[in-house]
């Protein structure tokens, strides 16, 4: 399994200039984690014969990005500690006065949204589609009856991603999914005394709040607390149904359909 973590707390730069570089790095570790790597034939010089050709308007509708802004996430990553040699922490999100503020701010604009206090983030999973695979592979059906691996994420209030951990086969169930990442070791102290929102299928924690489960019987806080809990954490639905529609290739993933020269 890979566990990656994008530190997009630490960055100054809230411009919509740096638009999808944690989809990028969540796109990567997804193939990543369960894809070998396969010989094929590669073109020489395809980069300086073929796609410096292209214009602005060939180069959007092939890679699915603008020149300005796959420019501008180059320049982003080449100087990104995420991108070196280093198994990064969650908790180094959480070191330091300037990422503390960082943090305070986070807090602060998801009580402004929907009123609910001491939020960090909100957590789920989502399941990606791929070719069944030749060894086990009862073991990737879902409980959607499809073949998959899931795809956890953690999100702030502005739908940037925080965390990410990929690779489980479909059947397995999200709480042993978090229990087997990083984040169930870690968050504890990178949330100190605020919490992240996450549905009913994980267990409650001191840095996880999840519902009340509803039994016919539950009061009219409790109600309010939930309708107030659902309404927060929806913000990570919206942001996998975006990740989706920018890379389609989510959508279903095999190894015959991998990038073709």
């Amino acid at each position: 399994m890979e566990t990656v973590f994008t530190e997009f707390l630490l960055s100054d730069d809230d411009s919509d200039n740096d638009c999808d570089s944690e989809s990028t790095v969540i796109f990567g570790a997804v193939l990543q984690t369960f894809l070998q790597r396969e010989s094929r034939v590669r073109i020489d010089n395809y980069i300086s014969d073929v796609v410096a050709q292209f214009t602005a308007v060939e180069f959007r509708r092939i890679y699915r990005i603008s020149v300005d802004c796959f420019q501008h996430l180059c320049q982003l990553l080449s100087t990104c500690p995420e991108m070196s040699v280093r198994s990064p922490q969650f908790g180094d999100l959480y070191d330091g006065p300037r990422v503390l503020l960082k943090k305070n701010d986070v807090v602060r604009k998801f009580r402004e949204k929907r009123g609910f206090p001491g939020i960090v983030g909100c957590i789920d999973g989502t399941h990606i589609h791929i070719k069944p695979p030749t060894e086990h592979p009862q073991s990737y059906v879902n409980r959607k009856s499809f073949h998959s691996v899931i795809l956890q994420a953690v999100c702030l209030q502005d739908m940037k991603i925080s965390n990410c951990f990929a690779g489980f086969p479909g059947s397995v169930h999200d709480s042993r999914v978090l229990r087997q990442s990083d984040l169930w070791d870690e968050a504890n102290m990178a949330c100190g005394q605020n919490h992240i929102l996450g549905d009913g299928a994980y267990p409650i924690k001191t840095w996880l709040m999840t519902p009340y489960r509803n039994t016919g019987n539950l009061t009219q806080i409790q109600k309010r607390y939930n309708a107030a809990h659902s309404a927060t954490r929806s913000i990570i639905e919206r942001v996998f149904a975006m990740l989706k529609g920018r890379f389609r290739r989510l959508r279903y993933i095999s190894k015959s359909s991998r990038l073709k020269q």
